[in-house]
């Protein structure tokens, strides 16, 4: 139809794969699409929701403490410095709902991405409404960095995927 770049689908059984086929925007087979990976994007706001809880237990992390605490450049004005934690998660944060078009536009720089949320002009005053904002879940990724001194993939394992057992999961955006 269009309305999708592409398609990647594939079943198994515990006996292996059973089959996997792909299509491009235009729906035509396209088989060299099931060799690459792909970014679960929004599935990982599951996991990363895990490992902030995680934080938050053991007092590095809060979610009512205001992002700029942690990320100071992220306070640049008083609307800014009222965000907290909290707003990330329930999408309230003020931040536009740019991130395709943001994280092309820097090239998947989480640096530059960073820079962006920290000057990016706010489109609501913080806690007005709901705007879903992926791109908003790098300022967890930083505070974390910041917080722990690790990256995300080393903070998910560590935290999460190693004492869930999740031997073959990983996060590397």
């Amino acid at each position: 139809s269009g309305h999708l770049p592409m398609v990647a689908v594939a079943a198994a059984d515990g006996g292996g794969l059973l089959c996997r086929t792909a299509y491009d925007g235009d729906g035509n087979d396209d088989d060299a699409l099931c060799d690459r990976q792909y970014a679960l994007a929004s599935i990982s706001k599951a996991i990363t929701g895990v490992l902030t809880a995680v934080l938050v237990e053991q007092g590095v992390l809060d979610y009512e403490a205001p992002i700029a605490e942690i990320i100071p450049e992220f306070g640049a004005d008083e609307a800014r410095r009222a965000i907290r934690l909290s707003q990330i998660f329930n999408h309230s944060t003020g931040l536009p709902s740019r991130f395709v078009e943001a994280c092309h536009e820097v090239d998947f720089d989480s640096q530059a991405l960073l820079e962006r949320l920290c000057t990016e002009p706010l489109v609501d005053a913080p806690g007005t409404c709901s705007r879903y904002t992926t791109h908003s879940f790098q300022l967890i990724n930083e505070m974390v960095r910041r917080r722990l001194g690790l990256e995300m993939e080393q903070a998910l394992q560590q935290y999460v995927c190693g004492p869930a057992g999740l031997r073959h999961t990983t996060y590397s955006p």
